[in-house]
């Protein structure tokens, strides 16, 4: 067996373990995307949920502030600070915390900066469109309240 046909050999071999290793490596990866993806679909279920529950309560609130003589952009501006200051820090603190151990993952491939960075990216991302949601929930919650639909008992989403 000459020498080309030895490294032949050699690298056909290694190439069903790379072959392997990059199907488990897909597979991780379509996995945790999906993971992901179910996080995030919670927590903006859990902001819809949270508002929802206390929708009654935010009616109260409205209309006594009215009763005051606040205006309508005044109530937005109310709104959208309860609930920053209700789901932002969580959104904030999150991806902080998800800075070290993205960091340690990728540090074993050396590219642990690169893991860090990609964690930023993604939780400013993330954190834009929470606010984003957050403020046209406080406008919706806004319009409601200005309506009545809420102290008449209709829910959150009837628009008759």
């Amino acid at each position: 067996m000459n020498e080309d046909e030895q490294t032949y050999y050699e690298l056909s071999s290694k190439v069903e373990k790379y072959q392997d290793t990059k199907k488990s490596g897909q597979f991780l990866l379509f996995l945790m995307a999906f993971v992901i993806a179910l996080m995030i679909m919670a927590e903006f279920l859990l902001i819809h949920s949270r508002i929802q529950a206390e929708k009654e309560e935010n009616s109260r609130v409205v209309c006594s502030l009215r009763m005051l003589g606040m205006i309508d952009k005044e109530m937005v501006k109310c709104l959208c600070y309860k609930n920053f200051l209700r789901f932002i820090p969580p959104s904030v603190v999150g991806t902080i915390l998800s800075f070290l151990p993205s960091y340690y993952l990728n540090e074993s491939y050396g590219m642990g900066t690169n893991g860090i960075l990609a964690g930023i990216v993604f939780g400013v991302i993330l954190t834009v469109g929470i606010f984003v949601v957050i403020r046209r929930y406080s406008e919706k919650e806004e319009k409601l309240y200005e309506s009545g639909f809420i102290i008449q008992g209709r829910g959150f989403f009837d628009y008759r």
